[in-house]
């Protein structure tokens, strides 16, 4: 007499990495995020759902570099114009 459930797959490190990365991305840590994608990808190099992941995270880290950048340069400005007025 057959189960009419299937026996899940055990959670690995590599699933563990994988799940780390896409919740941290979801909730834009970026960093995070790639730190826990490289080291999926060290457990299984090549993959690439995880490359592709990882390159998502290089691009959205440089966007937020960009905006720090233009941010601290709007903030700068405005000190710099506040020591000249006063």
């Amino acid at each position: 007499m057959g189960s009419d459930h299937q026996v899940e797959k055990p959670f690995t490190k590599l699933d563990h990495y994988r799940q780390r990365g896409d919740d941290f991305l979801k909730i834009e840590l970026y960093l995070n995020s790639k730190k826990s994608y490289q080291q999926a990808l060290a457990l299984k190099p090549g993959d690439e759902y995880i490359m592709a992941q990882l390159k998502v995270c290089k691009v959205l880290l440089k966007t937020e570099r960009h905006r720090i950048i233009a941010i601290l340069s709007v903030f700068a400005g405005i000190a710099l114009l506040a020591v000249l007025i006063f």
